[in-house]
């Protein structure tokens, strides 16, 4: 990401996300010296006079590096928020969800729950944290998380960049997935895909009952695709993709330059509404993809095929001018 002249060690300090580093350079290209942060630092970095750091981060604010600095170093020091993290404060929230009279909330690294969510009230600290040791850790190396939906039956379903974890709710900083759903991920008939594990590619989910069965929808964003996968909490398997002629198929728009009723460009969020239709959001971030919403009637989707079911055709495209980048959709009782 960012990098900062170090005139005190002869190099250039740099953030890096994959893993979250601080990483000196040599100006021969050498790795000098890497500090092991657990807390994502993708922003500015300074350097002071004598070597120590003063970095940004999403998730701990401004932090400042004492020097001398070794492989595992943590911050010194906060300088904009003294409290740090705790079970009052949400750092970067992107996905909650209501389940067993619980409210659900990611929060970069960890899942913070809530009980009674009827008698919430301003400020009011977390009762749990999920994927999280404790309120005050933050280890982000051990989980990223940022999507998360629930079922009618009290399945909480959590993208993490090592897969998808479920709970059933109600939980409590002691309970443990029921449910890990990673790579890789077969077929009904045999094939082998890998995106779970991709952080920035699986970018929505939501489950969906029909009946007594139960899917689970996700996006497959950096191969313009969604995914069904049945039996989600059993043996998952995926019966239908979304967006693609066949297993081949990864290009945008299917390599052609408009957009049509079968086709997605990086898509992002999924949701089902009240008589199970799916909608996807044809777009992901801040400019990215066709810039609409597509919805799917429930009776696009076989349910028992034996095969792949491909080329699915939208019943909706809405706008139909290109320009709603949708980051989350969500129901009301009356649809």
């Amino acid at each position: 990401y960012i990098g900062e002249i170090d005139t005190a060690n002869n190099g250039i300090w740099v953030t890096s996300q994959q893993p979250y580093n601080l990483v000196l350079y040599g100006f021969d290209g050498s790795i000098k010296k890497t500090i092991m942060v657990n807390q994502r630092m993708v922003g500015s970095v300074g350097v002071g006079k004598d070597g120590s750091l003063i970095a940004t981060s999403p998730t701990q604010g401004t932090v400042y590096f004492k020097t001398p600095m070794t492989a595992t170093t943590d911050y010194d020091k906060n300088i904009f928020i003294a409290n740090g993290i705790n079970q009052n404060r949400l750092n970067a929230g992107h996905g909650i969800a209501i389940a067993g009279n619980q409210l659900f909330a990611t929060d970069i690294c960890r899942v913070l729950v809530w009980n009674d969510p009827a008698s919430a009230t301003n400020g009011k600290a977390a009762d749990y944290v999920l994927l999280q040791n404790n309120f005050t850790t933050l280890d982000c190396n051990a989980f990223r998380t940022t999507r998360l939906k629930a079922d009618s039956d009290g399945h909480v379903f959590i993208k993490t960049h090592k897969g998808i974890y479920v709970y059933q709710a109600p939980v409590t900083s002691a309970s443990t997935p029921i449910k890990i759903i990673t790579d890789p991920l077969t077929t009904i008939t045999g094939e082998s895909l890998n995106i779970l594990v991709d952080y920035e590619g699986l970018f929505g989910l939501t489950p969906q009952k029909i009946g007594e069965q139960l899917f689970l929808w996700v996006t497959d964003r950096h191969n313009s695709r969604v995914l069904r996968i049945r039996d989600p909490l059993g043996t998952p398997k995926i019966d239908v993709i979304v967006g693609q002629a066949d297993f081949s198929g990864t290009a945008c728009n299917r390599g052609a330059v408009m957009a049509t009723l079968n086709s997605l460009c990086l898509p992002g969020s999924l949701s089902v509404d009240k008589f199970n239709n799916l909608y996807i959001s044809d777009a992901s971030l801040e400019s990215e993809g066709n810039k609409r919403i597509l919805m799917f009637t429930l009776a696009t989707f076989p349910t028992n095929n034996t095969s792949v079911f491909f080329d699915a055709t939208a019943t909706k495209e809405f706008p139909t001018n290109g320009f709603h980048n949708a980051f989350e959709l969500g129901f009301d009782s009356a649809n």
